[in-house]
């Protein structure tokens, strides 16, 4: 629910940020889980909230397990869902400040 207080939807971002990392460093070992298409889908309208922390802990975790997955397979998980998504990776990964922000985060 993205009309939720901004402290419930920080947490289950920063749950979801979490199972993000935790799904892009394991998933060439490990096949990704069957809900990361629609926990990806659930993320995306958070990346537009009007709090800064809950854009900030959505963009961390959708950047990670993005990343990972890379454009190709990023499609195929997500299927006809993906344009938004690609598009909103796209911008987190060559936008010069969101590159200066992740440089800070590592």
């Amino acid at each position: 629910n993205v009309d939720a207080a901004v402290q419930v939807s920080a947490s289950l971002l920063v749950i979801s940020g979490y199972l993000f990392r935790r799904w892009a460093s394991s998933q060439s070992h490990n096949p990704l889980p069957g809900l990361v298409p629609q926990l990806i889908l659930s993320v995306v309208p958070y990346l537009c909230h009007n709090s800064a922390y809950v854009r900030a802990a959505a963009a961390w975790g959708f950047f990670h397990i993005m990343d990972a997955l890379g454009p190709e397979k990023a499609k195929a998980v997500l299927g006809s869902d993906s344009k938004v998504p690609l598009d909103f990776y796209a911008f987190q990964a060559y936008h010069k400040e969101c590159i200066k922000m992740r440089s800070r985060t590592h």
